[in-house]
């Protein structure tokens, strides 16, 4: 019998992109929820966004939902980009007032934890989403 997801914490690795060059500027966000080095959880898929900041927070809101939806604590999130993080910790708020407001108030819901990681630490969430990229230019 196994734990129920409130007595695991989970490391979420999260990425999101926007194609330039295409009409709409799609974009797309993902990530991967692991319990020690095992994925237990992936998603990706396209959103909207304006610029790749706001598909990268866009990420981390689906990634801190869905350990929401399994109401995880101490949860850590990683994700590979600065702005995101520090427009999280308080920088250029007004672009992303709503959206900001929803992280911060599940970052302290969940005790949560929002940190920035070298891309080549976070290849498993790209390579999500640009799964969901391909899936959606074929």
């Amino acid at each position: 019998m196994g734990l129920p997801d409130t007595m695991h914490t989970y490391t979420i690795y999260c990425d999101g992109s926007v194609l330039p060059h295409r009409q709409g500027k799609p974009s797309f966000a993902a990530f991967a929820a692991c319990r020690g080095n095992t994925v237990v959880a992936e998603w990706s898929g396209r959103i909207e966004a304006v610029d790749v900041t706001a598909a990268e927070l866009q990420a981390i809101l689906e990634a801190l939902q869905w350990a929401a939806g399994r109401r995880a604590k101490g949860v850590q999130v990683f994700t590979d980009s600065k702005a995101a993080v520090l427009t999280i910790q308080g920088r250029r708020l007004e672009k992303y007032m709503e959206i900001l407001w929803q992280i911060r108030s599940l970052v302290k819901t969940l005790k949560a934890s929002v940190n920035w990681v070298p891309r080549e630490m976070n290849a498993y969430a790209d390579g999500l989403c640009r799964k969901a990229a391909r899936k959606y230019q074929q």
